[in-house]
């Protein structure tokens, strides 16, 4: 290996060659994948790309010190892409992977990932750039930046010390390019940013690139077996959610009949003992028994203008304690048959003081008939009709023969809602609050057998591969603002692309790899994660981790019934299943 290990360049898809214009750097990591910044992607394919549903992602990458200078093409990998923006804790930020549709050249060097060490000499290889009248022009030959690795930054990320009579510095159009360490003969990060007035530059690290590099490795699109490494770890996980959710069971009280709601709340909202900061903690009211008590006082006063506090009060408890019941349906257990009772009695207690109930299809269709209000039923949602008419559909709901054509009518006046909705989304015709929703949307329609949705959902896999949620100043206007946390966004992303895997037979083998990446990167958030003392988070993060056990026990199933059919000389492939 040498100093030239790894290097490659982003042009455009109408140039052949890395001259006159280099958009930016990229590192040959193995003989068909590349790695390079999300960002360059971006400059390279314009902004908001990934949202194109049609858009393919084609990007051409050059190999300047291979012989002939040779380019290749190749399609940016959704299903590893780290948007640029702020490193959120533990995730990485502005990495993008490409597959190429061929080998690299041979004389192409593959780069080798090491750890960095700090104060250790290094260098950089890039193509400074500069804005002249037809667009942009890069530096001819390309040019080494000299200097040192400074040390490890927070996110991930570590700083580069260029030297100042070196000559070249790192400048626009080294972003993506590896920081090449001679003595230990490898590539220690790749470069996502500089300092413009400075001489400084700072890398994604190894460990970062790695964990972007695995995020998503396409699982086989058939035959599938989990990596036990993954089942263990979330069985375990799962385990330690369910003795919080025991704990917190047998810690609430049994509710007397006829029970009022402040008496209820009295001794979570007023107590100063360890069972209620745990209670004041697990309905996400606040710890300091001081604030808390004012909120007692508030909506004891039986003033006018407090009794909406009491229904907001209400609301949350009831729908907490609603997450709560339906986690305990899924224990067998028998402690979780004893406090899933509990938890509905005290629901009852809340129920005259909610502030939102859930519709029937009934509600939604006669409100898309009219004014298409159904914010009645939403707990102040960002985007009340999506969540509204999503929540109307149950999926233990059977009707009977009477009462068939008529729900099939409200059905199809929802389910036209939800195909205009998602058609408009991935034509990038309009935003969504929660991402998952989404998943929920095509999912909903798939199950109900509406063929139109199963021709939506690649335009959704490509699109929503990775977490949305609604700014705070959205979220926290609803009574129960957790539902729109990253880890529910998460857990119900996992749990919809699962229920579409497990339902759907006739998906092709590579929108099944698609939708299987959805799931290992919500499941390695889920694992990431650590387990919440609110009571709701608790639940939803438990039920992400539950749909996987029950997702790789399906795959088994299916893999096992394979092997019986070829036995016998049966089935001789997925196709077969048809």
């Amino acid at each position: 290996m040498s100093e030239k290990s790894g290097i490659c360049t982003i042009v455009p898809t109408n140039q052949d060659g890395f001259r006159p214009y280099v958009i930016g750097m990229g590192i040959l990591l193995a003989n068909r994948e590349v790695v390079t910044c999300a960002h360059v992607i971006d400059q390279a394919l314009g902004p908001r790309w990934q949202l194109r549903s049609s858009e393919p992602g084609r990007v051409r990458v050059c190999f300047p010190f291979a012989e002939g200078e040779p380019w290749v093409e190749g399609v940016v990998d959704r299903g590893r892409w780290s948007p640029p923006g702020p490193t959120r804790r533990g995730e990485p930020s502005d990495i993008a992977f490409i597959r190429l549709d061929q080998d690299a050249p041979a004389s192409a060097e593959r780069a080798t990932l090491k750890p960095h060490r700090e104060n250790e000499p290094a260098k950089a290889y890039g193509f400074r750039s500069a804005e002249v009248r037809d667009g942009w022009l890069s530096h001819e030959f390309g040019e080494w930046a000299k200097g040192e690795v400074r040390g490890s930054l927070p996110g991930g990320r570590a700083q580069f010390d260029g030297v100042g009579d070196s000559g070249a510095l790192v400048e626009r159009g080294y972003s993506g390019g590896g920081i090449y360490v001679t003595h230990s003969d490898s590539v220690v990060g790749m470069i996502v940013e500089r300092d413009k007035e400075r001489s400084i530059a700072q890398f994604i690290d190894v460990r970062s690139l790695q964990l972007a590099r695995g995020n998503r490795a396409v699982p086989p699109p058939a035959r599938h077996a989990a990596p036990p490494y993954l089942v263990a770890q979330t069985r375990e996980k799962k385990t330690e959610i369910e003795d919080y959710l025991r704990g917190i069971g047998a810690s609430l009280p049994e509710p007397e009949p006829d029970a009022e709601l402040l008496p209820y709340l009295e001794p979570i909202l007023n107590g100063d003992d360890s069972t209620a900061l745990s209670h004041r903690q697990a309905f996400g009211f606040p710890k300091a028994a001081e604030a808390a008590r004012s909120i007692y006082n508030l909506a004891a006063s039986n003033e006018p203008s407090m009794r909406p506090l009491l229904g907001i009060l209400a609301q949350r408890l009831y729908h907490l304690l609603w997450r709560f019941e339906e986690t305990l349906r899924f224990i067998p257990d028998e402690w979780a048959h004893v406090y899933k009772k509990r938890a509905k009695a005290l629901q009852a207690i809340c129920e005259p003081h909610r502030i939102a109930q859930r519709p029937t299809l009934r509600d939604v269709t006669a409100a898309l008939q009219s004014t298409k209000d159904l914010k009645a039923f939403t707990e102040s949602a960002p985007d009340p009709t999506l969540y509204a008419v999503l929540r109307s559909f149950k999926g233990d709901e059977q009707p009977s023969p009477d009462e068939e054509a008529e729900t099939q009518r409200d059905r199809d006046v929802a389910l036209d809602f939800l195909f205009e909705h998602l058609s408009r989304l991935i034509a990038g015709e309009r935003q969504i609050d929660d991402s998952s929703n989404a998943w929920w949307a095509v999912r909903t329609g798939i199950w109900l057998r509406d063929e139109r949705f199963r021709d939506l959902l690649t335009g959704v896999a490509n699109k929503y591969y990775d977490i949305t949620v609604p700014r705070e100043d959205l979220s926290r206007l609803a009574a129960v603002p957790e539902i729109y946390r990253p880890i529910r966004t998460s857990s119900y992303t996992l749990s919809n692309a699962q229920a579409i895997v497990e339902y759907d037979r006739r998906l092709s083998g590579p929108l099944k790899a698609q939708i299987r990446q959805v799931i290992y990167k919500m499941l390695e958030r889920l694992l990431s994660k650590p387990r919440s003392n609110q009571l709701y988070l608790a639940s939803v993060h438990h039920e992400g981790l539950r749909n996987y056990l029950d997702y790789v026990a399906d795959q088994e199933r299916e893999a096992a019934g394979a092997d019986s059919e070829v036995a016998a000389g049966g089935a001789d492939g997925e196709g077969a299943k048809v």
